[in-house]
């Protein structure tokens, strides 16, 4: 996946999605499992979100809808695993919850909704009985 801004600048590729999920694997083993042994949750949680959940968050919106998405999911998925001391297949779905985590499946939603928010003047609601429900961005000049 390549994203570009014009017809000049690139914006996110493919190597930006795998230099993601390595930076993700590198904060799950070094740091979150080594932390999980000598510290509080408390702590471990914000390692998670001064590594990780910065890490995610960062252009999630040019590539939260790529094919790639789900190895950085996995990776997350992981994380949660590692803080918890789940195992391998436990179900991270209530430690999301308890952690107040969000997935990065929520976390992409959360982006956009607040890009929109934040820039009403790039989007129109269409007219019309069937579409008065949907947002369109406008045309650049």
């Amino acid at each position: 996946m390549t994203l570009f801004a014009d017809d000049s600048t690139v914006l996110f590729t493919n190597e930006d999605e795998n230099e993601l999920e390595e930076n993700i694997n590198s904060a799950i083993f070094k740091i979150i499992q080594w932390l999980r042994n000598l510290v509080d949750l408390k702590a471990v949680l914000t390692a998670y979100h001064g590594f990780v959940a910065t890490t995610l968050r960062y252009g999630v919106m040019f590539w939260g809808n790529s094919t790639n998405r789900e190895l950085a999911f996995k990776a997350q998925r992981r994380c949660i695993r590692a803080m918890c001391n789940l195992k391998q297949r436990d179900s991270c779905k209530p430690h999301f919850k308890k952690l107040h985590i969000l997935t990065l499946p929520s976390l992409y939603i959360f982006e956009c909704a607040v890009f929109v928010k934040s820039n009403p003047k790039e989007f129109q609601f269409r007219s019309g009985p069937r579409h008065k429900d949907k947002l369109t961005l406008l045309p650049a000049p």
